[in-house]
């Protein structure tokens, strides 16, 4: 298994998006009733650290491609499609042992 420790943030086009996660993240997600979100505007991804490795990889793979979606395609994917376009890549990075990780070990 490849292990990505994704606490160093990554980058889409010439911009660099951080990676947030921990108790204050998860308290304001779980508010919201939501696993990850990408902030365009501040350049932030926020992920649920109560998460699995399973889960993780999922929420981060759609919030990358939440990035992609407003650096390179000016927002026009619409929201179900980046669900679907997330769970393959998911899925393909899943079957090629790819995971994302927030501490630099494997998670739950």
């Amino acid at each position: 298994m490849i292990k990505v420790d994704i606490r160093n943030g990554f980058d889409v086009g010439c911009f660099h998006y951080e990676v947030l996660s921990g108790s204050e993240v998860d308290k304001e997600l779980s508010e919201d009733k939501q696993y990850g979100i990408c902030n365009n505007i501040q350049k932030q991804v926020s992920i649920t650290s109560e998460f699995g490795v399973d889960q993780i990889l999922h929420a981060f793979t759609h919030e990358i491609i939440e990035a992609v979606n407003y650096v390179y395609c000016n927002k026009e994917i619409k929201h179900g499609d980046i669900i679907r376009i997330s769970e393959g890549l998911s899925q393909v990075l899943k079957s090629l042992g790819i995971r994302f990780t927030l501490d630099g070990e494997e998670s739950k």
